[in-house]
């Protein structure tokens, strides 16, 4: 599933910043599609497109400030979970501790906010299209891998399951 969020990485890089593939498949049918250049990373911008808003926003930029919190946030949770997970592999325990405390998969609950973001700050079709799968299959792996740890540790940590929530706090 990492795999697939490279992915999701790698086309949304690429389309904000190649030539857009959303703008060649959509650019026949959306008459008022404004007149942008194809190589600038503005025209891969769906919601400007789709809500009619100019490229402009007098310097303020709500889809990039919007989704750059969630972006940082995401990468901040995902780096203080890394550390938490590690600690408890160590010792051979679940980890439960710090954002384990918080929610059962902060990992999983980062690396979606940092697609989230992405969908925000500049969505494309290819984009729009990945982000629910993408989401769908680390649900199934948050699923799996409870399973895992319900096997190994047992008891206490199907009482961590009653009390933490899968995904959200």
């Amino acid at each position: 599933v990492f795999a697939l969020f490279a992915l999701f990485l790698i086309a949304e890089f690429t389309e904000l910043y190649g030539v857009p593939l959303s703008i060649n498949l959509v650019s026949r049918w959306i008459a008022f599609y404004p007149q942008t250049e194809l190589f600038s990373r503005r025209s891969g911008e769906l919601w400007r497109i789709l809500l009619r808003q100019s490229e402009e926003a007098g310097g303020f930029d709500p889809y990039y400030i919007g989704g750059s919190v969630l972006i940082f946030g995401g990468l901040g949770v995902l780096y203080y979970a890394w550390w938490v997970l590690k600690a408890a592999q160590t010792g051979g325990v679940p980890a439960v501790t710090g954002p384990y405390g918080w929610v059962r998969h902060p990992q999983y609950l980062a690396l979606i906010c940092i697609m989230l973001g992405f969908v925000i700050a500049g969505p494309t079709l290819l984009i729009l299209t990945m982000f629910p799968i993408v989401t769908y299959l680390y649900v199934l792996l948050a699923r799996w891998e409870e399973q895992k740890a319900l096997t190994k540790f047992g008891p206490a940590y199907a009482l961590y399951m009653k009390r933490t929530p899968r995904f959200v706090p």
